[in-house]
């Protein structure tokens, strides 16, 4: 997982926790409204990591063509093709 996705995660679950807190002294509306943003955002943290999966795989599937194409020397023909 890349380092700036580690850190957007790490913001959401601390935004998310005082959210929790405001949300448990709260009631009324306003309560149940924090409630729904909590659930918002304990769902994107779900699609960003899964977001990072993808970004890794797809990140090591683009690794190992580079290495063969280097390892079979055809990274000149590549870089001069037009």
């Amino acid at each position: 997982m890349e380092k700036s996705i580690e850190i957007l995660l790490k913001s959401i679950k601390v935004s998310t926790e005082n959210l929790q807190y405001i949300a448990e002294e709260t009631t009324g509306t306003n309560g149940m409204l924090l409630n729904s943003v909590i659930d918002t955002l304990k769902a994107q943290t779900l699609v960003i990591k899964t977001i990072s999966c993808k970004l890794d795989e797809e990140t090591a599937k683009k690794n190992r063509a580079l290495d063969f194409i280097c390892s079979k020397g055809l990274a000149y023909e590549f870089s001069n093709k037009k």
